[in-house]
């Protein structure tokens, strides 16, 4: 039976949701107990809140904290209303996300328990936001200034008129998230995605079967990969979405929930990979498991798979049901993937960026050799490679459906990435025979945690330069074995004549004192935790710019 191409966010609710109303839509966590939320219950709080959104002409709708049900409500309900959602990064300080805020003319701010003694700080920092609306579920009381009220509020409206939606007609090319990524000169940049965009993302990954029965949301919704790979494609394929509410939690939400498959970026999968090894090691049974590893290879090889017994325990404590790892987002160590492939986990590797919504690429073998690899394009793609050298690398450009509108109110940016339907990605890579592809490089300088975070230094080296003390930086990352980048350093040539100027006695000790103040208005991951004292100018190109590439 052919499958519904839907056209918008909306349609979800409208088409596929009401066809299993008692399907259970969403597992949420409340203290030693688990909650069931069923699809009928799910597309009720939807719409009821997206009548309120509508009935105040709402256009722009801000929502920030931890993962919760009430903060998916809160996602496809501006979006079913016709609205913009724009999700913000909960881990940002009050003065980031007041820019956001401010740059996406939000009206109204959706607000989790972790941001609730922030709001009047933020708000004295916003120019638009008139209403912020708790999404607290630390009580099931329906008051105003908490989401359960506005619900109220919209299906009163609802029985009134049941007709209401019908007046809401939803553009699919027209925008439905602005997604703000890093800037290079401190500004973030908005991505607007459109209804188009992500429904063409998730109709092309419905094809690589990642999502089973019950995925579980680790990520953050303003991460892509979780908003569109993880709980949209659930809500499109039926299947259930299991709300991890705190990373402390993870491995005890996996064995409640049960899941069937993640949508993770390698910090996660890693943590799992390096539980498992100092386990193993310290019950001093490390040759064992090798040889046992060593053993089911062989037999896999002559057609006899025996992970799930051999490695029975492993599976026991990711919840016993999971299947599926999907991993985006920043650079996997290949023998990670590797090793949870040998125990007896399905391995999708994708390539993604959140202008493209995000999946580009994917990887879904099982040979070694492919597992460095970022795989194949997906199938609404079209990948080329520009100004190939030598070696066979070139920058990769994306055509497709899920290619974004452009950046917000920034024409600039977005012809400088847009052309002709192509979008520059700005990453380095190289086709194999077979071609998959593989990331060798950046041609922009963004740094890409293991934990999926961008950063982009140009935006540190800002906070930096404008201190007289600081006469030249650059911001870079250091990288593990593996390549992966961990961690943010500062090699800082200080300006020795103010110094001596302004009879700073201990310059270097200045300077560390201004990197630690300037930590403190930043996200944490986006903190340096190292300096580097230079004692000589940069090396400089001509034009008198620092030749980044020679560090």
């Amino acid at each position: 039976m052919s499958r519904i191409r839907l056209k918008n966010l909306r349609e979800i609710f409208d088409i596929l949701l009401p066809k299993t109303p008692d399907r259970i839509a969403y597992k949420i966590r409340k203290g030693d107990s688990v909650r069931d939320i069923s699809c009928k219950e799910f597309v009720s709080d939807v719409r009821d809140l997206a009548a309120f959104i509508y009935s105040k002409d709402i256009k722009v709708c801000a929502v920030i904290g931890e993962n919760s049900y009430k903060q998916q409500i809160a996602y496809y309900a501006t979006t079913y209303a016709g609205a913009i959602v724009v999700p913000i990064d909960k881990e940002l300080t009050v003065r980031e996300i007041a820019t956001i805020i401010n740059m996406s003319k939000s009206t109204i701010l959706f607000c989790g328990d972790t941001h609730e003694d922030m709001v009047d700080e933020i708000k004295s920092l916003c120019n638009n936001i008139d209403t912020h609306i708790f999404l607290s579920d630390k009580s099931e009381k329906v008051v105003e200034g908490n989401m359960e009220h506005l619900m109220v509020l919209g299906n009163e409206l609802i029985a009134k008129n049941n007709q209401i939606f019908d007046y809401i007609k939803i553009n699919p090319d027209e925008p439905s998230t602005y997604v703000f990524t890093s800037g290079t000169t401190g500004v973030s940049k908005g991505v607007m995605l459109s209804h188009k965009n992500i429904i063409t993302d998730v109709d092309a990954a419905i094809d690589l079967k990642v999502v089973g029965d019950s995925s579980m949301a680790i990520l953050p919704m303003h991460h892509t990969l979780q908003s569109t790979l993880c709980c949209t494609l659930s809500h499109v394929l039926g299947a259930t979405v299991s709300v991890n509410n705190s990373i402390k939690l993870f491995a005890q939400n996996l064995k409640i929930f049960k899941p069937t498959d993640l949508v993770c970026v390698p910090m996660v999968l890693e943590s799992m990979h390096t539980n498992v090894w100092n386990a193993v090691r310290e019950s001093g049974k490390e040759k064992s498991f090798k040889f046992l590893i060593k053993v089911s290879n062989f037999l896999r090889h002559i057609g006899i798979d025996m992970r799930k017994v051999f490695f029975k325990k492993i599976h026991e404590n990711f919840g016993g049901r999971l299947k599926t790892f999907f991993c985006g987002g920043a650079l996997l160590d290949p023998l990670v993937a590797q090793d949870m492939c040998d125990w007896g986990f399905g391995m999708y590797i994708g390539y993604g960026i959140t202008e493209c919504s995000p999946l580009i690429t994917h990887n879904t073998t099982n040979r070694r050799s492919k597992f460095s690899s970022c795989g194949i394009p997906i199938n609404c793609n079209k990948l080329k490679l520009m100004d190939i050298n030598e070696s066979g690398d070139g920058e990769i450009w994306v055509k497709g459906d899920n290619v974004m509108l452009g950046y917000l109110d920034n024409p600039e940016a977005t012809a400088e990435v847009l052309e002709d339907g192509w979008y520059k990605t700005g990453d380095i890579g190289r086709f194999d025979k077979d071609k998959f592809l593989y990331i060798t490089g950046r041609k922009k300088n963004i740094i890409v945690l293991n934990n999926g975070k961008n950063i982009y230094p140009e935006e540190l080296e800002g906070h930096l330069n404008k201190y007289p003390e600081v006469k030249e930086v650059i911001v870079f990352a250091e990288k593990n074995d593996v390549g992966q980048e961990v961690s943010i350093s500062a090699e800082i040539f200080a300006d020795y004549e103010y110094a001596e100027l302004m009879k700073i006695e201990d310059i270097k000790k200045t300077i560390e004192e201004i990197v630690e103040k300037e930590n403190q208005d930043l996200a944490y991951y986006k903190r340096i935790t190292n300096v580097i004292h230079k004692e000589t100018e940069f090396e400089k190109t001509t034009t008198r710019k620092i030749k980044r590439h020679k560090l």
